[in-house]
């Protein structure tokens, strides 16, 4: 009976000091409609607003109000996810029509300098507040400073606040309403009509433009299958270019191939894998969080580090690069294919551009159509306005260079652009290597030892933190990606590391030495454990350096320095143990066949995912419960989603830039391939049914 009552004690005061916070919003308003600090129109609308809470049986001014945030719980876990109830405050209006709702977040913070007259407001940011600074003591960030520069100004900012008024007050009314009851910054505000927004003419273009491209795939279809079904010979290649039929049934084939190095269609599928885990743990922990501390918590675990260097995953990505480059080219020039610089270039070019350019069309101009929500707003700037201004930084693969964080098309596609550039250099090192294999291996060396150094520099004059999740370091996220992280110059060791492999491997293969590198049952079984170690280390080295402002310059620097060269050396030496038949179970593995299949979608995968997640976030109406359960059951939804989305993005932008490519510039002569081809990093689209395209397939991964 007591435990009754003291519930029923807990939920009276709880109840109270919602109605006492409530009564001050209230006054508030009265407040500033005596004081004249809004429109005559907004005055008006309030001074109904008021007086229908007070008398009128019509229920607008209630529903407005109780889509208005309250007190949240969980003050103490930093609940940062209270905005309101989106839906219900724009689905209000009297019952006349005279009044529409008008939904606006803000972010509320500390009231030293806030003019709010309402007390039971002020007294609870005043609370709120110190109860962030109590938590971020306990969970160990420093004190807060005002230091635009400075990452952990990301988690200064204040506690987002919903308000629900009408639509007749303006964004400069709200915003003085905000900052009478609170002190405020960042309000933007949302009407009904703002969740169906007339199409652009960009957007009703892009629309013509996918249609066309669907009539052309049920065309394509529908040909090939009338020409199979009555046994006609198609009279040409390009009728059935866009067939989902021949094209789809090509994408789940799987080949075999004695040249094939299996081994790498495993570790590039669970690369992608750890890509997504990652960019979805990412956008969690920045989507509105009902328990903040537990981010902060978590971040500062050891387990955490498996999420924090899932960066490596784009390393592998850069070796597996590196080593295809020089295996294909070789064993193209080993069967008398001759090397036409010009196919070499724009075979690449084509296999990639067709559907990152269909993406940058349809975030520039249909994203901002997919959702609606409290942080909608922020899809036309963060996707939409950058891929209608920059696209060309993207399409061109220049973005790393030209374009500030903030402002890249994109932003995951950055990958692509660092891989296109070392791609364009390679000829540099190619041919020496084939007529001069010394001068070649020099110039690879030099490369890896030039790619150690350049970071190290850079690490040490900028005084970046080892790791990006560090975000109490006293440099900025953005300065880390924009000096190190998205620079070639800086990316490049784990390539030349590739090269240098895919170079001892076509010598392996084309002279068939593999019985020699036959380890025995010892050496094997230490060189994997040594392997393994190393990679351990390379994961989970410098967890202690996650929340803190106080690494050592050169400490960081040797980390930022050697941890990608030697991450590509151990999955060099995976690769190489797999290829020599080395590789015992850890090979069978990873050479699956189902992998083939899988990675003939990765491109687009890598293409979809982040966006879709983007979309996801932002998309949400109310905050999330952070746990790793709940991030690994997102990375799974939104894994099969990207699958899913990235089957018709293939029968459209990938299988049949295959066949025109080959209408155009002619198809080579079986058995031998043009080394442009060979190096196609779409090749396995499903057109292409050769095995070693399968295995030459090489995907760009973000992260």
């Amino acid at each position: 009976m007591k435990r009754i009552q003291l519930v029923i004690v807990l939920f009276y005061l709880h109840s109270a000091a919602a109605s006492f916070f409530e009564n001050g919003l209230v006054q508030t308003l009265q407040d500033g409609i005596a004081d004249g600090i809004v429109s005559d129109s907004c005055e008006a609308a309030l001074q109904l607003y008021v007086e229908n809470l007070q008398s009128s049986s019509d229920q607008w001014a209630f529903n407005m109000l109780d889509a208005t945030s309250k007190i949240p719980v969980g003050l103490q876990s930093f609940n940062l996810g209270e905005m309101g109830q989106f839906s219900q405050c724009l689905g209000t209006e009297s019952e006349d029509g005279s009044i529409q709702a008008k939904y606006c977040l803000g972010t509320l913070l500390s009231t030293t300098g806030s003019s709010g007259s309402g007390v039971a407001s002020r007294n609870f940011v005043q609370r709120a507040h110190q109860i962030r600074s109590l938590s971020r003591r306990v969970i160990g960030l420093r004190d807060a400073t005002d230091d635009s520069n400075s990452t952990a100004s990301l988690f200064q900012s204040g506690i987002p606040w919903a308000i629900c008024l009408p639509r007749n007050c303006s964004n400069e009314d709200v915003g003085e309403i905000y900052n009478r009851i609170f002190g405020t910054q960042g309000v933007t505000c949302q009407t009904k009509d703002d969740l169906t927004p007339p199409l652009t003419n960009g957007a009703i273009a892009t629309i013509v433009i996918l249609a066309f491209l669907a009539f052309l795939l049920v065309v394509s279809t529908a040909l090939d299958i009338y020409f199979q079904h009555n046994k006609k010979r198609v009279p040409h290649v390009g009728f059935i270019a866009f067939s989902a039929y021949t094209n789809g049934r090509k994408l789940f084939q799987i080949s075999k191939n004695s040249n094939e190095l299996t081994c790498l269609n495993g570790i590039r599928f669970w690369s992608m894998m750890w890509v997504i885990i990652g960019h979805t743990f990412s956008t969690m922990v920045s989507a509105p969080v009902l328990n903040f501390k537990d981010i902060f918590e978590w971040v500062n675990s050891l387990r955490s580090m498996t999420i924090a260097s899932g960066t490596l995953a784009v390393d592998s990505f850069f070796t597996m690069g590196g080593v295809l480059l020089v295996y294909t080219y070789l064993k193209a020039r080993h069967n008398g294919t001759k090397f036409n610089i010009f196919q070499f270039y724009i075979h690449r070019y084509l296999r990639l551009t067709p559907a990152l350019a269909a993406l940058v069309l349809v975030t520039a101009n249909l994203v901002q159509y997919m959702g609606t929500g409290p942080l909608w707003y922020n899809i036309p700037v963060s996707l939409a306005e950058p891929c209608r201004e920059y696209w060309w930084t993207t399409l061109l693969y220049v973005q790393n260079y030209v374009n500030k964080n903030s402002s890249m098309c994109l932003g995951h596609s950055w990958y692509l652009s660092v891989d296109m550039q070392l791609y364009f250099i390679s000829p540099l090192i190619l041919i020496p290597l084939y007529k001069y294999s010394k001068v070649g291996i020099g110039i690879i060396l030099s490369g890896i030892i030039a790619s150690v150094i350049t970071p190290f520099c850079i690490a040490y004059v900028t005084g970046i933190p080892p790791l990006m999740t560090n975000v109490v370091a006293p440099v900025s996220l953005m300065d880390y990606m924009s000096y190190y992280y998205l620079k070639t110059h800086a990316r490049a060791a784990p390539w030349f590391i590739g090269l240098l492999l895919g170079y001892i491997l076509s010598k392996i293969k084309f002279e068939n030495n593999l019985r020699h590198f036959k380890f025995n049952k010892v050496v094997a079984i230490l060189s994997w454990a040594v392997c393994l170690a190393v990679i351990s280390t390379c994961v989970f080295a410098r967890s202690d350096a996650l929340m803190s402002p106080n690494y050592s310059k050169w400490e960081s620097s040797s980390y930022i320095a050697f941890v990608r060269p030697v991450w590509a050396i151990c999955l060099s030496f995976v690769i190489f143990a797999c290829v020599t038949g080395n590789g015992g179970p850890i090979d069978w593995f990873l050479s699956w066949p189902i992998y083939q299949v899988l990675n003939r979608f990765t491109y687009s995968v890598y293409l979809l995912h982040y966006t879709l997640l983007i979309i996801l976030a932002y998309s949400n109406k109310s905050g999330i419960y952070f746990n790793e359960l709940n991030a690994s059951y997102s990375f799974w939804g939104i894994t099969m989603f990207s699958f899913a989305a990235s089957v018709p993005w293939v029968l459209t932008f990938e299988s049949p830039i295959v066949v025109l490519e080959k209408i155009i510039f002619g198809a080579p002569k079986k058995p031998e391939k043009s080394i442009a081809d060979v190096n196609s990093p779409a090749s396995g689209s499903g057109i292409d049914t050769l095995p070693q395209e399968v295995e030459e397939r090489k995907y760009g991964v973000p992260e």
